[in-house]
Formats: C-alpha cells, structure tokens, sequence
C-alpha cells in the first residue's frame, strides 16, 4: 500500500514538474531551435522570401565564399574585433581597478560609467551620430581647440570602423566594469596582506596577484565580448550602412542586405550558419579555456 502510495506521489510530482516546465521547453523550441533549424533548410534552397523554393544544394555556400563582398565583410567583422576586444577588456579592467577605491563619492562614478548600458543602442547611435558630424559634430568642435583640423569620421574608410568601434565602447564599457569589480571583491585579502609584508609595490601586486588570480573573468569578458562583436548590427546600421565602400559592412549587415535588400534568403541563411559555426567553435573555446577556473 505504501509503494502504491509512494508511486502515485513520484509520479504527480514527475507530470507537475514536466507542466511547470513545458513553457520553457516550448519557448526555447518555438524561439531559438525552430528558427535555427529553418535556417539550416532555407540555406540549401534558392528563394526570394515568398513564393516557390528551389533545392540547390550548395551552390548558396559556394556562391557566398566567392562574393568578393562577403570577403571584404569577414576581412571587416576580423578588424572590428580585433579594435572592439581588448580596447574594452583592457578599458574596463582599468575603470574597475579605478572604482575599486574606497572613496565615498566612488559609487556615484560607478553608476556614471555603467549609465551607457540602459540606453537603447539606437538612441545612442543617433546621438554619437550628431558628435561624429564632420560639420558641426562637438567632436570637431573639441579638437579645434587643439589646433586639429576637423575629421570626416563616419564619412572616412580609415575612420569610419574605429568611429563604430568607439561607440561600441562606450556603451559596453560599464557593463563589464561591474564584472571586473565582482571578481576583484572575490580575491582574498590574505594575498595582498602578505604582499605588504613582503614589500611588493601597487604595480607588483596588481601584475602578480590581481592579474593571475582574475584569468577566469579575463577569459570570460574576452570571449563573451568576441562572441557579441560578431554579432553586432545596430550602430553599423544607424551611423554608416555599411559605408563608405564597406568600411563597416560587418557579418550581419551583409547578412541582413542579402535577406531584405535583395531577396536571397538561401545566400543570407548559409552566411548565418556560417556566422553561427564560427560563434560555436568560439564559444567551444570559451568552455575549454574557462573550464575549472578558480581563484586557488
């Protein structure tokens, strides 16, 4: 009777956990792995978005790897994260060592420089746009000051994708500041008393012991961020389109271009899953790099 019992329980509690959870399973489902699935299939079909499909095989895949502009938006995308990735792995690192101290006034510049994050990205893609006008940009404006002739910025191949980068920058910084001041608070005390002892400069202890003991959050921001720099669309999209002559024409603009601007789906959906394989391989990387991490 008891076994009975015992049986009816487990089970109820096995059907209300598979209830409670169904919601999940279905969005995870319905939002990521569907969408992902028919990407794949569309990828080896020839279609304009309505309409007949046509099987091709791979011809979309050897079509893209032969578009010279495909190969200028990979040649980007690799610029980009090598500008984007260590600029704000080194800059909030260094932001987060600077609000580390403890000052009363320290948290009132924390909230200042995580602000950037809860702006909408358009929002501040428009308004950098303003502070990038070659005209009457307050960038230029600045750098008269300094007896600098006024820059083209957005309107310049050389300047454009470090100006995109910049923005970049600004709005992400904050974010990354707050990870960096979590791991620092993790560190033990015991390291940086012994190093006093033992006569270790500021420079000693952060290059011997701050350094070494956050690797595992050094890891993370830095393969989070290449991950997010792939996938970066919306400031290229407000401030330059993907110009001046595909200066900023990174991955997902070209993706997006193909997919709305000229009807390919099958060429945008093989560059997705291109764009996808390289964001797995990276976040492989990430898991192998990042696994047993630890402060001992």
């Amino acid at each position: 009777m008891k076994r009975t019992m015992f049986k009816t329980v487990k089970s109820q509690e096995t059907l209300a956990a598979y209830i409670l959870l169904s919601p999940d399973v279905l969005g995870l489902l319905l939002i990521y792995i569907g969408p992902m699935v028919f990407t794949i299939y569309i990828s080896f079909l020839s279609w304009t978005g309505i309409g007949e499909k046509t099987f091709v095989g791979l011809e979309n895949y050897l079509t893209m790897f032969s578009d010279p502009i495909w190969l200028k938006s990979l040649g980007v995308t690799l610029k980009y994260i090598l500008l984007y990735v260590p600029f704000i792995a080194a800059g909030s690192l260094l932001l987060a060592l600077l609000t580390s101290i403890k000052l009363p006034e320290i948290k009132v510049f924390r909230m200042l420089y995580f602000f950037p994050i809860v702006v909408p990205i358009i929002i501040a893609a428009v308004v950098w746009q303003f502070i990038f006008e070659p005209s009457y940009g307050i960038l230029n404006y600045m750098l008269g000051f300094f007896g600098i002739p006024a820059q083209p910025w957005l309107g310049s191949e050389k300047q454009a994708l470090f100006s995109v980068v910049i923005i970049s920058v600004w709005k992400q910084i904050g974010y990354f500041m707050i990870i960096y001041i979590a791991g620092l608070s993790d560190i033990p005390t015991e390291y940086y008393e012994a190093s006093l002892i033992d006569g270790a400069n500021s420079f000693q202890k952060f290059l011997y012991i701050t350094l070494p003991l956050m690797k595992p959050v050094i890891v993370f921001v830095l393969v989070v961020n290449m991950i997010s720099a792939l996938q970066d669309f919306d400031q290229v999209y407000v401030m330059t389109r993907g110009g001046p002559n595909y200066a900023t024409h990174v991955q997902v603009f070209y993706i997006y271009e193909k997919a709305f601007k000229f009807m390919k789906m099958g060429i945008a959906s093989a560059a997705s899953v291109v764009l996808f394989s390289i964001i797995f391989l990276l976040s492989l990387v990430q898991l192998k790099l990042y696994k047993g991490g630890s402060y001992e």
